[in-house]
């Protein structure tokens, strides 16, 4: 009992009294320090708290803004040049802003399009996903990018654009509907696609043997610019069968533009000779380069203003990407447009074009690579100079060429016995005329023109009368050429042409009367093709005149349709290069000789790469 008799003891109860006093007082300042603990961690996580959405609240003075919406299909538009093509690949690049100067990170937007039923299509967010804003035009990644879906690039459909539509960023969401209420129209117009055919030209300049021809696989080198700076939906290409440029002289080699010019007065004769049905262009691609060289400069292509008919190299060589840029500047040309001013030495310049120095004047886009083009250092392609894009105003301008222009030809209902007269005007009124050729051809409806082609009889009577309007050769030297082509009945008795503009004769050409070419009609020809050294021969004995020129052209279906070869041959002889005998393997041969104006016309069959009278 020892414990109790401790206990009991007055002394040891007064010791453990105190004792229990201590612990109480221990056991409440434990309480207190552990209160007080609590109560600082929960204001240390309050002012964590506080920390940690502390952003937020410096945000929620920012008031995102759409400051701008553009519209890119190669360049960026401004008024008057603002044309969208529908159906043409097509990126819209949105501005947004704030109302600090301090960056913003994370912005995003979606883009919703709505149909023209008014109906909504669907909503898209951009390629870039969240940006830093404000948007700077320069930096491609600033601005809020959405590449179109190409249901979206019809006429009538319109959009609106939900900026931070998941409210990550806090601020006036009032501002945050661009356009506050209802939707904008895109503002596209429906544009044909556009239709290229390519035709390879081997050249074979004068004298001697050597041959050059461009390499055939387009896709490679030639075809790529014109789909991203052209306002068409599409740049179709069509591949053409191969036509040979062989001059007579060496004054018409192309190491001087009277070369140049001989080359597209042949390509355009053989266009018309082939037929067309409307706005197709027509591009001649020649390996002039391996000829000739650059070395004290040298002409890269020439196309008629507002025509169908251009040629170009094929660059530094038989395939290199700097022939894209020739064949999108003919192409230029053929749709109307003249020169822009920028290397100084381009003729017929366009004085209506905006930008000084021949810059592009807005901001450029490839819209596939994504590779921005500033407004000051590129050049438009239209003009002399390097890095060069399309403007705003040239793709406007080429657009309402389009507009004006586009129909298809009109024709009377069948064949008929008809003459190819062709030529080239100068300035001053000399007339040049082209060798007549002769062929079945449907003939277009008479048309109004500016100059007029009157067929003569030996006693001077008018057998018929032509109206036409002649094509200008825009990259020509002398500024003021002009070259005609034109079917025509073949009517009997015609001995002389002339043209005629404002009642003043421009030039004249007689030729003898038909029967006394008589003799050459019977002269001119073997009964059989000669092949001896890979030449095509056929001329008996090896007889010719001076004043006769050939025409080649082949069919593969029995005559039904014809390809031009070769065309103005100053003999008769044709060297068969491989592709060439190839080419002919199982058809129609058909040389037609010309003095001028008269014609006499031969077909060979060929079978098995044998040639039959």
């Amino acid at each position: 009992m020892k414990y109790f008799s401790l206990i009991g003891n007055s002394r040891w109860r007064r010791s453990v009294h105190i004792s229990y006093i201590s612990l109480l007082c221990l056991i409440g300042l434990s309480i207190g320090v552990l209160w007080t603990s609590v109560k600082a961690e929960k204001q240390l996580s309050e002012i964590l708290e506080a920390r940690l959405f502390l952003p937020i609240s410096y945000k929620s003075d920012q008031d995102l803004i759409i400051t701008d919406v553009k519209i890119i299909q190669g360049i960026t538009q401004s008024p008057p040049y603002s044309v969208n093509i529908a159906d043409r690949k097509t990126l819209v690049r949105v501005f947004v802003s704030s109302g600090s100067d301090s960056p913003v990170e994370g912005v995003t937007a979606q883009m919703c399009a709505v149909d023209d039923q008014e109906i909504l299509v669907g909503c898209i967010p951009p390629d870039n996903g969240y940006i830093t804003i404000p948007s700077i035009e320069a930096d491609l990644q600033s601005t809020l990018n959405y590449s179109l879906p190409n249901s979206w690039t019809k006429p009538a459909y319109s959009f609106y654009i939900d900026l931070d539509p998941d409210q990550l960023v806090a601020g006036n969401y009032s501002h945050n509907r661009y356009p506050p209420s209802g939707t904008l129209p895109f503002n596209f117009v429906t544009v044909p696609n556009l239709e290229v055919v390519i035709v390879p030209i081997e050249y074979r300049p004068y004298p001697g043997n050597e041959v050059t021809r461009p390499n055939t696989e387009f896709d490679n080198y030639l075809t790529h610019l014109p789909t991203k700076v052209l306002p068409f939906p599409e740049v179709a290409y069509i591949n053409a069968s191969w036509f040979i440029y062989e001059p007579s002289d060496s004054s018409q080699n192309l190491d001087s533009s009277t070369g140049w010019v001989k080359l597209i007065n042949d390509f355009k004769a053989k266009i018309d000779m082939e037929g067309r049905s409307g706005f197709e262009k027509y591009y001649g691609v020649v390996n002039s380069y391996d000829a000739h060289g650059c070395s004290n400069g040298c002409i890269t292509g020439i196309a008629y203003v507002g025509g169908y008919t251009g040629v170009g190299w094929s660059g530094t060589g038989a395939g290199t990407e700097i022939a894209s840029g020739t064949l999108t500047h003919e192409l230029g040309h053929l749709l109307g447009r003249g020169h822009t001013k920028c290397a100084g030495n381009e003729s017929n310049p366009d004085e209506g074009y905006p930008y000084v120095g021949g810059i592009i004047g807005q901001y450029g886009l490839d819209v596939e690579s994504g590779v921005l083009y500033p407004p000051t250092s590129n050049y438009d392609y239209m003009s002399y100079c390097n890095d060069r894009w399309t403007s705003d105003y040239t793709y406007w301008n080429i657009f309402q060429y389009v507009q004006q222009n586009w129909h298809e030809l009109l024709f009377l209902d069948e064949p008929k016995d008809s003459l190819y007269i062709s030529g080239t005007i100068k300035g001053h009124g000399e007339v040049i005329y082209s060798p007549t050729y002769r062929q079945m051809t449907l003939l277009p409806e008479q048309a109004e023109g500016s100059h007029l082609l009157e067929l003569i009889s030996a006693d001077g009577t008018v057998l018929g009368r032509h109206n036409f309007t002649p094509l200008h050769i825009a990259d020509d030297d002398e500024i003021d050429i002009y070259r005609f082509g034109l079917f025509v009945p073949a009517l009997e008795g015609i001995s002389g042409m002339r043209i005629v503009i404002d009642g003043e004769i421009l030039g004249e050409e007689y030729q003898s009367p038909s029967n006394e070419q008589l003799i050459f009609y019977h002269d001119v020809f073997a009964h059989k093709l000669d092949v001896e050294d890979n030449k095509l021969r056929w001329a008996r004995g090896g007889d010719s005149r001076s004043d006769l020129v050939y025409r080649l052209r082949y069919s593969q279906d029995e005559g039904v349709t014809w390809n031009v070869l070769a065309l103005d041959l100053p003999r008769p002889e044709f060297t068969l290069q491989e592709q060439i005998q190839i080419l002919l393997q199982e058809t129609w041969l058909e040389i037609q000789a010309s003095d001028g104006l008269n014609t006499r016309t031969k077909v060979f069959r060929l079978d098995e790469g044998l040639i039959k009278p």
